[in-house]
């Protein structure tokens, strides 16, 4: 298996809200962001370790917030072509969440990389 490859977090040095009205802003990327690992499964699995949270594609969650993830990740696998893949998605985030950071984007591209990875 390949290493993962990372989705990295970013920062608005300069005109974050100027950018809205068209005007220049300065941002960098940053060397730590999100990573994710997908390896095959008896079924598909999306574990995301600072949250605490893991999510079975398959099984309805009675929390509203982890019922999103669930459905988003089971859109996700059933958008490749056959049957949905059996992953286990690992994820891992290095950046503080609600920063500004760009952690949420960083960990929404980390587990597309995987999966897309695992059908190398």
């Amino acid at each position: 298996m390949k290493s993962p490859l990372p989705a990295s977090g970013k920062i608005i040095l300069l005109g974050e809200l100027a950018v809205v009205y068209g005007k220049p802003g300065l941002a960098a990327g940053l060397a730590r962001g999100a990573h994710a690992s997908a390896t095959p499964a008896a079924e598909a699995v999306l574990a995301v370790a600072p949250w605490g949270v893991e999510v079975h594609a398959a099984r309805t969650e009675t929390d509203a917030e982890r019922e999103m993830l669930r459905v988003a990740f089971a859109a996700l696998l059933a958008g490749y072509a056959g049957a949905p893949p059996a992953l286990r998605v690992e994820a891992t985030v290095e950046l503080p969440s609600g920063a500004g950071l760009g952690a949420s984007a960083a960990l929404s591209v980390s587990p597309v990389n995987a999966i897309s990875q695992a059908f190398e």
